[in-house]
């Protein structure tokens, strides 16, 4: 039935629990990953893993109100990154 196609449930990452560190390594494997969203993960900085995602192309931290300025260091390894969401989460940032 074509309807099963659509029952499958969704997970934001609103919706997980915290993420230990078996987790994260098991990110820094998906190097075909391609879009994340760490809403409201309570992130105080980027993890590591995300510099092993090289064809991460879209990236939405969301909401990590701990993440500050320091906390965003490495996201320069992420070359292919062409869209990055930041809001509300607490970077007071230098005007250009």
């Amino acid at each position: 039935d074509h309807r099963d196609l659509h029952s499958f449930p969704t997970r934001r990452s609103s919706d997980l629990g915290p993420f230990d560190k078996s987790s994260w390594d098991l990110l820094g494997r998906l190097t075909a990953l391609t879009r994340l969203e760490l809403n409201e993960c309570q992130l105080r900085q980027v993890p590591r893993a995300l510099a092993g995602l090289q064809g991460l192309a879209s990236l939405n931290l969301r909401g990590n109100k701990e993440l500050g300025r320091g906390g965003v260091s490495g996201l320069d390894l992420l070359g292919r990154l062409t869209a990055l969401n930041l809001s509300r989460c607490g970077l007071s940032l230098p005007p250009c």
